[in-house]
């Protein structure tokens, strides 16, 4: 029977087929992405009452220094840890009479150049801070969409209380006490709780600060001096008071002097108890509301042991 036979050369054109190459079509070319534009990050830094470091804002008052922080600005166009971003801040809000500057006092840690990074400025009127940063890649030479920070400044308010006497060797302690707070515990602001927390975790602008415990008060000439101030109270009914803690065995009677002060106003001058205290007295002078300043003169004696405080060696 007959077997038709392909031939060789119908063979070979068949296998070729499928690998010839049509010469002159372009081959794709893959073009590199376009990199991201870099991110602008505006942000506040402030001490909390710890001493710790929060990126937050919050009120500030005008006397103070406020410390922007650009740092978590980010280029994507840029090599791990390589500094390219250069840095334009700006007010894009200032309350009305406004003079405050943005200025550049830090040093960059690595060309010892100013920090674009961390400027300052201070607020100088009350009112209303908005804040611009915008940020430019060296690399992609293109800029970040501008990032805003608000805060709110507010006028003095600093609440002075001092105490004063001058009788040699003997210690009197200063006590104020927050809204609702209680002798000798944390509501307390005394030499055994001098820095406590009182508003917002994260201001210590409305914490009080203990000067220091001046426990021989009158010796070389000098009167005995304890200081509490609050550069901007909370709102509330404070009341002050001294403990005559100590007569160092020596059975003197103490007559204190109070003074009080708010956003540099006298509010109570020269106060004294109506009878001198003996080691172991307590004076509960006056009530304070704030902010409105107004104080009611208490002139209270009682006992620290009456008030609930702990044992003490006099």
């Amino acid at each position: 029977m007959f077997e038709p036979r392909t031939s060789t050369l119908a063979l070979l054109v068949a296998v070729a087929a499928p690998v010839i190459w049509l010469v002159g079509c372009p081959q794709p070319v893959i073009q590199p992405p376009e990199p991201d534009a870099p991110v602008a990050e505006a942000r506040i830094e402030a001490k909390d009452s710890s001493g710790g470091t929060v990126l937050l804002p919050y009120a500030y008052h005008t006397d103070g220094e406020v410390q922007l922080v650009g740092t978590r600005s980010m280029d994507p166009a840029a090599e791990l840890d390589s500094p390219t971003l250069a840095y334009r801040w700006e007010f894009h809000e200032t309350p009305l009479g406004s003079a405050a500057n943005i200025t550049l006092p830090h040093e960059d840690p690595v060309t010892g150049e100013p920090d674009q990074a961390r400027p300052v400025f201070v607020p100088d009127v009350a009112g209303t801070y908005r804040v611009k940063l915008e940020v430019t890649s060296s690399v992609s030479e293109k800029t970040s969409e501008p990032d805003y920070i608000t805060l709110e400044a507010l006028p003095p308010q600093e609440l002075s209380v001092t105490l004063t006497w001058n009788t040699p060797d003997t210690d009197v302690d200063l006590h104020l006490l927050g809204p609702d707070g209680f002798y000798w515990s944390d509501t307390d602001c005394f030499f055994g709780n001098p820095v406590p927390d009182w508003g917002e975790a994260i201001n210590a602008h409305d914490n009080p600060t203990y000067s220091g415990d001046d426990y021989d008060g009158g010796s070389g000439g000098s009167p005995g001096t304890e200081t509490i101030v609050i550069p901007s109270p909370i709102e509330g009914q404070y009341t002050v008071a001294a403990t005559y803690h100590s007569d160092h065995q020596s059975g003197q009677a103490v007559t204190p002097t109070l003074d009080i002060e708010l956003a540099g106003a006298t509010v109570a001058d020269a106060l004294q108890p109506a009878i001198p205290l003996l080691a172991g007295e307590v004076w509960i002078a006056v009530s304070l509301d704030l902010p409105e300043g107004t104080y009611l003169a208490l002139d209270n004696n009682t006992t620290h042991d009456d008030l609930g405080g702990p044992e003490v060696n006099r």
